[in-house]
Formats: C-alpha cells, sequence, structure tokens
C-alpha cells in the first residue's frame, strides 16, 4: 500500500514538473527551509539537508537532491543562458526525458531572440526550405519520403509543417547555440536536393525557369525561396531569379549587397522584422529612414525599380493601358 501511495506522489509531482515548464522565474520557497519539509518525500528538513531546485524553486532533502544538474529552459528562453544548475533527481529525470520533444515556441515565448541571436534567423529560413522540401518530395515517391524522414530521425517534426517552424526541442536550443542543427539542416538539404530531387523526373515537374533570364542551367526551385521571388499578380506563378532582379532607373545592375541591406528581400520576417510596407509590397520610405538615419539605404531604395511582376503579366497590364507596368 505504501509504494502505491509513493506511485501516486511520483505521478503527481511529475505532472506538477510539466505545468511549470520551462520553470519557474522566481523561488518563493528558497527562504523557508527552517522547519520546512522536503517537497517531494516530506522529509523534515534541516539546514544542512536541505538544497535549492533551480527549476521548480523548491526546497528538497539531500536524499532527493544529491546535487544533478541540467540546463533549465527557462534561462535558455529568456537569457539564452545554457548554464548547468542545480535540480532534484525528479526534475533531473523529467528535463532528461523532455529534452528531445519539441516543446519551446520561440516565437510565441520570446521573439526578441530572433533580434539578438542570429543563429535562430538563420534556422528559421532553413527550416522553412526543408518544409517546402518536404512538401515537394512527398509529392513525389514514399520511398524519397521515407527516406528523408529517416535522415530526420528524431527530428522528422520540422518536415511536417511550415507553421511551426518556430517549435524546438531543449536539444535543438543547444545544438542551435553550438552550430551543430544549422550544420545539419544544411547538409541534409545540399544532399538530398544533389542526390535525388535533381535527378528526379516527378520532382522536375515542379521546376520554373527565371522569367528574366530564361537560363535553363538554373532552375528555380520551389523550396530555395531565399533564391528568387514570385510575380506579385494574383494567381501567376512564375519566379524570377533574384540576382536578376536589382536594376537601377539607367538599366545598371544594383549590387546585391547593396540592395540586400536596403530591403532585406531574402525573408524580412525571419527576424521578426516589423517595417512597415505599402500597398504593393515595398518597403516604405519612412520605415527604412526610422531603422537607419542614414543616407546609404535610402539612396538605394530610390534608385532601384523593383521588377514586382514577370515580363507576360507586365505586357498584358500595359496592353490593358495600366499606369503601373511593373
Amino acid at each position: 500500500m505504501r509504494a502505491h501511495k509513493n506511485a501516486v506522489l511520483k505521478f503527481q509531482h511529475k505532472n506538477q514538473l510539466a505545468r511549470i515548464f520551462p520553470g519557474v522565474s522566481e523561488f518563493p520557497h528558497a527562504i523557508s527551509v527552517y522547519g520546512g519539509e522536503c517537497t517531494l518525500c516530506a522529509t523534515q528538513l534541516t539546514p544542512g539537508d536541505a538544497a535549492l531546485d533551480f527549476y521548480d524553486g523548491n526546497i528538497y532533502c539531500s536524499n532527493c537532491h544529491q546535487d544533478q544538474k541540467a540546463v533549465i529552459p527557462r534561462d535558455v528562453i529568456e537569457c539564452w543562458d545554457f548554464t548547468l544548475k542545480p535540480v532534484s533527481f525528479a526534475t533531473k529525470t523529467f528535463l532528461d526525458s523532455t529534452s528531445r520533444y519539441p516543446l519551446i515556441n520561440v516565437a510565441l515565448i520570446n521573439p526578441s531572440l530572433f533580434s539578438c541571436i542570429p543563429e535562430l534567423v538563420n534556422l528559421r529560413r532553413l527550416r522553412r526550405m526543408v518544409s517546402l522540401l518536404w512538401s515537394l518530395v512527398s509529392r513525389c515517391s514514399n520511398l524519397a519520403s521515407q527516406e528523408l524522414v529517416s535522415t530526420f530521425k528524431h527530428r522528422s517534426y520540422m518536415l511536417m509543417n511550415v507553421d511551426t517552424i518556430d517549435m524546438y526541442s531543449l536539444v535543438d536550443l543547444f545544438e542551435v547555440q553550438n552550430g551543430d542543427l544549422e550544420e545539419f539542416l544544411r547538409a541534409a538539404l545540399n544532399n538530398f536536393a544533389s542526390t535525388h530531387v535533381s535527378s528526379c523526373s516527378g520532382c522536375r515537374a515542379w521546376v520554373s525557369v527565371c522569367d528574366i533570364c530564361r537560363d535553363i542551367s538554373k532552375p528555380i526551385w520551389p523550396y530555395a525561396f531565399a533564391q528568387f521571388r514570385r510575380c506579385i499578380t494574383p494567381g501567376c506563378r512564375r519566379g524570377m531569379h533574384l540576382e536578376c532582379l536589382p536594376q537601377s532607373k539607367d538599366g545598371a545592375k544594383t549590387p546585391m549587397a547593396g540592395l540586400l541591406r536596403a530591403a532585406n528581400l531574402f525573408d524580412a520576417n525571419a527576424a521578426g522584422d516589423s517595417h512597415e510596407r505599402d500597398q504593393s509590397g515595398s518597403l516604405s520610405s519612412s520605415s527604412i529612414h526610422e531603422e537607419n538615419p542614414g543616407q546609404e539605404r535610402r539612396t538605394i531604395v530610390e534608385d532601384l525599380e523593383p521588377l514586382r511582376r514577370c515580363a507576360v503579366c507586365r505586357n498584358n497590364l500595359s496592353s490593358s493601358g495600366s499606369i503601373d507596368p511593373v
């Protein structure tokens, strides 16, 4: 009967640890050691037999807290701090058992991390590419889909939905910090794109050719969104290389580095960017001026004549007498 009572207690304690995930932000019990009881086993505590758990903020006896250490999820999310801190045996077991599950939505809990941790911005872009690659491959063959899932192993959740690209496990975030996750995603994208997608007739059916350069040796793949832009005309699926887009009003090419600094064409929203945009989708001069009062960016943008529509749509608009042929 006693064993059953302990089992119930452990189950309840585990639920409590789950409810406070990613950890408490303050330690209300840290000053109540004298005369208190151990949070887990209810043993009477003494000053020499008490230890603080940095995850749940409770006090444990030396039997339940033997100075195990773990990374506290809240420290990572709020401060990008991966320092190991003392936790009880129960907390250590709980955190280890959940460390590979994608429980942390960085954009929802602390979106400001994107502005100070450039690795998260890179990972968001890569994960979007991975999700789009999966969308392409999953329509091709079951064998290719299974191969891609096998490559990602416990990270297969990164393939399924572009809406979950900000979900991470604690292990993922640790590997974001040391660079392993970015290296893994880049290798997976490059290897699978070169070994399957480029040689698969089913996948190549989704390829398009740049509407400007028409170079069939540089196809536009749907998942390589950082390399092209779609025509903004509703219903049109034609694409254009980013390197083919920038043109100044006198017809000369605008340097890509300057263009990207000015307009952040790759993925403005990846870093939580909140630039104001006009109805055509272009950055407004007021938002650029607010972000950087310098003249370089404003001059570049003012000199650009972006080709927002493909040639067919521009010709159709010109023929219909539109005043905005671009």
